[in-house]
């Protein structure tokens, strides 16, 4: 396995557990809006709709949460094709979901977000869009009710593993709306209300 510096929170019913799990986000599966994303090798077949964080400066064991936020360098809107080795992933549990490093895979890091320190991300609506329609809508609070929630959660939960972020990190909060279903060919966008969109498709 690659070293890598990134990290994901996931929650939520459709994985089966009831609280945040971390992962690692593998350089080799991160891609740039617009690009074309592979589907051959897909098994859980959705994309979700995030807020990411992009840290500016390494976050000590125990740091309060004033100054992890103070660490963060920008927000970034972002979109993850979440996948899974396991079948029926959303009864294997917490344990072998983090085994299998929580479900994550592709993502493409979309635009930075000015003046995000100054937004009340809880309240910012977000959409899905495949192929012109739109599929889902939500919220930032449906993100443990802020972004910032799931920012925080994770750099005190990678004490646990001996970890902590740093300068350079990405951090992907967690799906904004319900997961919706992709399929080879498919046209995804991501709208973040003023704050801006990604798009991608899938190969064919």
């Amino acid at each position: 396995m690659e070293a890598r510096r990134d990290h994901g929170v996931r929650a939520g019913a459709h994985i089966g557990v009831d609280g945040p799990l971390p992962a690692p986000l593998f350089e080799r599966f991160r891609h740039e809006p617009g690009d074309v994303l592979p589907s051959h090798d897909l098994h859980m077949k959705v994309v979700e709709a995030e807020f990411a964080y992009r840290m500016g400066a390494d976050v000590a064991p125990g740091a309060s949460a004033d100054e992890v936020v103070a660490a963060v360098a920008g927000l970034h809107l972002a979109v993850e094709a979440p996948d899974s080795r396991y079948t029926r992933f959303e009864v294997v549990g917490a344990a072998q979901l983090i085994a299998d490093c929580a479900c994550a895979s592709r993502f493409v890091l979309g635009p930075d977000v000015p003046g995000w320190a100054d937004l009340d991300l809880s309240t910012s609506g977000t959409s899905l869009w495949i192929n012109g329609a739109e599929a889902a809508t939500g919220s930032g609070g449906n993100v443990l009710g802020d972004p910032r929630v799931a920012l925080l959660w994770i750099a005190a939960d990678l004490a646990r593993y001996g970890l902590h972020l740093r300068a350079g990190d990405v951090v992907t909060t967690g799906t904004t709306t319900a997961p919706v279903p992709i399929g080879p060919g498919d046209e995804v966008l991501a709208r973040f209300g003023e704050l801006g969109e990604v798009a991608l498709r899938f190969a064919r």
